[in-house]
């Protein structure tokens, strides 16, 4: 029985990248290294380069940092903003 490698997911790799495109400048170098090792593990064992997976998500990635930036500019939920007071 063979193992396959533990490949990160799409959504962990750009979950990276977004996370190493908007952090702090004396976190860069730690979230951008998680994010190269994500997609080294991604092509590992592949005929295909960092770039080339990269390039391949591009689009994707663009989808999903308007997706996130979306979801995080909605207001907090109504519910939560209720005091004890006000709810039933």
């Amino acid at each position: 029985m063979s193992s396959a490698p533990n490949r990160p997911t799409i959504k962990e790799i750009l979950e990276a990248q977004y996370e190493a495109d908007l952090c702090s400048p004396s976190e860069q170098a730690i979230k951008t290294k998680i994010y190269l090792d994500l997609l080294d593990r991604a092509i590992e064992g592949k005929p295909y380069s960092r770039l080339m997976l990269a390039e391949a998500l591009k689009d994707r990635y663009k989808d999903f940092r308007r997706a996130r930036k979306k979801q995080e500019n909605l207001p907090p939920k109504v519910e939560n903003q209720l005091t004890e007071e006000e709810s039933y």
